[in-house]
């Protein structure tokens, strides 16, 4: 028979893994600042931050290099202000928006 105060610990723990499961499983989405209507979903692997919208998809990579079949190869930061991801001349902005990527130290790109 197990104790109560161990049932009751257990089952604390249960809920906030629960919960935390739940939490990790809502998508997070970012608005494309030059065009609002553009809305990417992030998701998260253990290499970085993956934003799609509808066949386009970006990689960030925690090494602060951006990835992308239709853009090809880049650079991402993030300061207070928000997040650019630059492809050559292309910018795409998200202003008061960041991932969340606690390894990444990645500037804003000139």
């Amino acid at each position: 028979m197990i104790p109560k105060i161990l049932q009751t610990a257990l089952i604390s723990s249960a809920l906030v893994l629960t919960a935390g499961l739940a939490r990790a499983a809502a998508p997070e989405t970012l608005v494309e600042a030059a065009t609002p209507e553009r809305i990417w979903v992030v998701t998260y692997t253990s290499k970085g931050a993956v934003l799609t919208r509808g066949k386009r998809k970006i990689v960030l990579q925690e090494n602060c290099v951006a990835v992308s079949k239709q853009y090809g190869r880049g650079v991402w930061g993030q300061a207070n202000g928000g997040m650019l991801i630059k492809f050559g001349q292309r910018r795409l902005g998200f202003p008061r928006q960041e991932v969340r990527l606690d390894r990444a130290s990645c500037d804003v790109p000139d």
